[in-house]
């Protein structure tokens, strides 16, 4: 696994978007990721049959700082470490991702901490103005040490799902497939790091994952001399970076538009 981070785009819009935003532009950050990986030969016999357009479904797991925060936080009983793992609350549960108004109302029902039910019954009847619903993360470390029965994370715990990502690039006689991921970071308190998002970045040479490819019909037309239109906004940032790639014989024209021209942030990097 290779990556490749470029966190020089920062960008905020004004509450006047006429107006100029450069002082609001270091709040926010957005960066940009592209990661490689070399797939076995089992993985490799899918590579003639997939185009750029197309889609991978990778795995992702919690970070190990998040897993041993919740499980050193959880209050735990002699059946819940019976008949769940370590491995399934690492690899089979969503820490991250936010829980519904049912699964928070469960766990209001099921805690016995006082100062926690207090918290909860704020959580829980100011819901409507509530920026988000807590994830399990954070509820860790909202509530009191050891108030969070382990057995409400098995019941109510969002489950790992798969992360789709459109292919960035495609290396059949090496057996590589390239994607990119844009991350936007928040400022504090409005943070909110991504369960795949981090999972990606912790990520070494060498490391190994799940992955699965799907089809699609976000394909380049087969006539090359064919004209084609791209939006990067509707296209997404792999298919415009593996379109670019698979066509490059044929003559581009890259067309940004923005507030001022101060806002162009690309300009040092593209030759006139």
């Amino acid at each position: 696994v290779s990556s490749q981070i470029n966190d020089e785009l920062h960008s905020a819009l004004h509450q006047n978007k006429y107006e100029s935003w450069g002082n609001h532009s270091k709040k926010i950050s957005r960066s940009t990721d592209l990661f490689s990986f070399k797939l076995d030969e089992r993985g490799r016999e899918h590579l003639k049959d997939l185009r750029p357009g197309d889609h991978i479904a990778l795995y992702p797991s919690n970070s190990e700082d998040t897993f041993e925060q919740v499980y050193r936080m959880i209050q735990h009983d002699k059946s819940s470490t019976l008949t769940h793992t370590t491995k399934q609350l690492k690899d089979e549960y969503d820490l991250v991702r936010s829980v519904g108004d049912k699964a928070l109302g469960a766990l209001y029902e099921m805690v016995e901490n006082a100062q926690a039910r207090v918290i909860l019954k704020f959580h829980l009847e100011n819901l409507p103005i509530s920026a988000a619903m807590p994830s399990i993360e954070s509820l860790v470390n909202l509530l009191p040490p050891g108030s969070i029965p382990a057995k409400w994370i098995w019941d109510y715990a969002p489950a790992m799902e798969p992360r789709f990502y459109s292919i960035a690039s495609i290396f059949e006689e090496e057996g590589i497939v390239s994607i990119c991921q844009s991350v936007v970071t928040l400022p504090p308190p409005y943070e909110h790091p991504g369960l795949a998002s981090r999972w990606l970045r912790s990520l070494c040479v060498g490391d190994k994952g799940l992955a699965l490819f799907s089809k699609t019909n976000f394909h380049l037309p087969v006539d090359g001399s064919v004209p084609v239109i791209l939006i990067g906004a509707g296209s997404g940032i792999a298919p415009f970076r593996s379109f670019w790639l698979s066509d490059a014989t044929n003559p581009m024209f890259l067309f940004y538009v923005s507030i001022a021209i101060d806002c162009f942030h690309f300009q040092p990097s593209i030759p006139y």
